[in-house]
């Protein structure tokens, strides 16, 4: 079979390994390294530092680094990371979420905090873009745009809709909405609405590969999408409920979040499933690809055990 896209081809049936960690976060590239915030010692009432965990892919070996923020979400670029979240407060024995939130800029070197600034909302996730650093919403209906220098927020920009997590591919933002099952496409260029994508039921993760953009719905379906036109090209029906997504060597990734903790890939070729589902257990989350490795989150089996899975094609 000819390969997909990027000239490599993934196995049918890829090695798997899991290597046990005490507590996840959502996934980041630091690097060529896999991070992520150790949410062991995260308390979202405290507004306490939380120690950045990092994975060496060499070595599938597991170090505590000097890197400390108040912020869950993370981006990283050249030698910065960016870290937000949405704290939160007990009042009156409810759990209150602050609308004030941290945002913070680390020096991947020094582990000096360069930008420690508040948003006035609820930042839900983060992407980088060139010269900028877009934040996703869920209080309002506007996002951040901060300037990847100073560290200031450039522009509160509207977008119509609160948010709730934010993907960046081929040039265009992608924000899932807080209140609708709509899929909201922006131009970072502009700052503009380019489309709504309505006719997807509930959309989890968005990645691009081949030229498609390809939209996990939690309902058991992936939707391929043509950027020209924002048309769908495909709909594949998927085992369970599809999570996080990411294309890579010559497949569609997807992480099902249901208790099976399944995987399984899609054939862009011929937009059908290849192979049969692999099993790894646990609730999987966050997808990133370093070393030729596809990585998954998993946020643990009944036991309750945290684990990264590898999955060597």
């Amino acid at each position: 079979m000819a390969p997909a896209g990027d000239g490599l081809l993934a196995a049918d049936a890829p090695a798997v390994r899991e290597i046990k960690v005490d507590s996840l976060g959502p996934l980041v590239l630091i690097g060529d390294n896999v991070g992520w915030v150790d949410l062991e010692e995260f308390d979202p009432y405290q507004w306490d530092s939380s120690r950045v965990m990092v994975l060496d892919p060499d070595t599938n070996k597991v170090t505590d680094t000097d890197l400390f923020t108040e912020g869950v979400q993370l981006a990283s670029s050249g030698d910065k990371l960016w870290a937000t979240t949405t704290h939160a407060t007990v009042k009156d024995s409810q759990v209150v979420e602050e609308t004030e939130n941290p945002l913070q800029r680390i020096d991947l070197q020094t582990g000096e905090v360069e930008v420690n600034t508040t948003l006035n909302g609820k930042p839900t996730g983060i992407a980088i873009v060139q010269d900028s650093v877009w934040i996703s919403n869920s209080a309002d209906d506007f996002v951040w745009r901060i300037d990847h220098g100073s560290g200031r927020v450039a522009e509160e920009i509207n977008v119509g809709a609160k948010t709730y997590a934010i993907f960046s591919e081929l040039g265009y933002l992608f924000f899932l909405q807080e209140d609708e099952a709509a899929l909201l496409v922006v131009d970072p260029a502009t700052g503009r609405r380019v489309t709504e994508i309505s006719s997807i039921d509930c959309p989890v993760g968005v990645t691009s590969g081949v030229g498609s953009i390809w939209v996990s719905d939690c309902g058991g379906e992936v939707v391929r999408l043509d950027p020209a036109t924002w048309k769908e090209q495909a709909r594949i029906a998927v085992p369970s409920r599809p999570g996080s997504l990411r294309y890579a060597l010559g497949r569609v990734w997807i992480a099902h979040s249901s208790a099976q903790g399944l995987v399984t890939r899609i054939d862009p070729s011929t937009n059908q499933l290849v192979g049969d589902p692999i099993e790894v257990g646990g609730h999987l989350q966050d997808i990133v690809v370093t070393h030729g490795s596809i990585w998954i989150a998993s946020e643990g089996d009944e036991a309750g055990k945290e684990a990264l899975i590898r999955l060597d094609p």
